[in-house]
């Protein structure tokens, strides 16, 4: 849905974040559909997420990236995520 040439024109493979500041926000990241229909757990989803996120920041105090390949590769189904993964060293943080 995210990359039909139908709906955003023949660049939708092309990362243009500009093409969603005209949309209304809610329907266009449909993982969580929208509407009547929407997920009964989007916001339990996103706020476990953000949880988590905090935690690891306080938990540790350096993330080492230096192993992220400078080539980025796509895995894209319903949603987009990294094909290759994403192997990071975490330095934990002094008490």
């Amino acid at each position: 849905m995210q990359r039909r040439k139908d709906l955003w024109g023949e660049d939708a493979d092309v990362w243009k974040p500009e093409r969603w500041l005209s949309r209304r926000p809610g329907w266009e990241y449909l993982p969580f559909n929208g509407g009547p229909r929407i997920c009964i757990g989007q916001q339990f989803a996103l706020t476990e997420a953000g949880y988590v996120t905090v935690r690891l920041l306080q938990k540790f105090d350096q993330i080492d990236g230096s192993a992220i390949s400078k080539q980025v590769r796509h895995g894209l189904t319903l949603t987009t995520c990294p094909a290759d993964g994403v192997n990071v060293r975490l330095h934990e943080a002094a008490h």
